[in-house]
């Protein structure tokens, strides 16, 4: 499971990004998150292997790259521990390879 603090002041543009990821979050309720330090958003890299309108990594990777080009000053979590943009990054290549490598599976047993 990863997560999103967002620490200090951040502009509008960078709470509609939010707002629209985590759309049951009200404005005032992402506001006091990002105050009292609390994790923001949460994604579970195997979400949308259960449920077609859950959020993927992919979508939770873009809202990451945008917040850094907004200039947010936030932290990725995985399991509660912060981690780095790298290991981050890192993480999400190994669950795309994982991911591709299951479905290619997937599609050879089927044409069994």
């Amino acid at each position: 499971m990863f997560g999103l603090k967002i620490k200090g002041d951040v502009n509008t543009k960078c709470i509609s990004m939010l707002r629209k990821f985590e759309s049951e979050l009200s404005i005032g309720e992402i506001k006091k998150r990002i105050q009292e330090g609390s994790v923001l958003i949460e994604q579970d890299e195997f979400a949308d292997d259960f449920d077609e309108d859950a959020t993927t990594m992919e979508d939770f990777a873009d809202l990451v790259k945008q917040l850094i080009k907004e200039g947010a000053d936030f932290t990725v979590l995985e399991d509660e521990e912060p981690i780095t943009q790298e290991v981050f990054r890192n993480r999400l290549e190994a669950f795309k390879e994982i991911s591709a490598q299951v479905e290619e599976d997937m599609e050879r047993e089927s044409s069994f």
